[in-house]
C-alpha cells in the first residue's frame, strides 16, 4: 500500500500510475462551504431543476431547447455540490466559507 504522500509527486505534479487511491478523498475533497452556502446552492440547485422538470412535462415552458440543458446542468452541479459541501472551483481558488468549527479536518 501506498501512503498519500506516495501518490503525489510534488516535483511533477503527477499522480504515481498503479497507486493505491485510497484516503485521496481526505485530501482533495476537504469541505470548503459553509453551513449556509450549502443551504443556498441545494435550494437555488434544486429550483433551478424544477423549472427545468416543469417546463419540459407541463403545460408552460418556461425553457426550451439548449437553454433547457445548460440550466438542468447549471441546476444539478449546484445542488450536489450544495449536498457534498464541497465545490471544485472554490478548491482551485482556495476559496473557503467555513468557519473553523465547521471545516473538515
Amino acid at each position: 500500500m501506498y501512503a498519500i504522500g506516495d501518490l503525489y509527486d510534488e516535483d511533477f505534479r503527477i499522480f504515481h500510475p498503479g497507486a493505491n487511491l485510497c484516503g485521496i478523498k481526505e485530501q482533495f475533497m476537504e469541505t470548503n462551504q459553509g453551513p449556509v452556502d450549502r443551504i443556498v446552492r441545494s435550494v437555488v440547485g434544486a429550483t433551478l431543476l424544477a423549472i427545468v422538470a416543469f417546463s419540459l412535462e407541463g403545460p408552460v415552458a418556461l425553457v426550451e431547447g439548449a437553454i433547457a440543458l445548460v440550466i438542468g446542468a447549471v441546476g444539478a452541479v449546484t445542488l450536489l455540490t450544495g449536498l457534498i459541501g464541497w465545490c471544485p472551483t472554490y478548491a482551485l481558488l482556495g476559496i473557503s466559507t467555513c468557519s473553523d468549527r465547521h471545516a473538515a479536518h
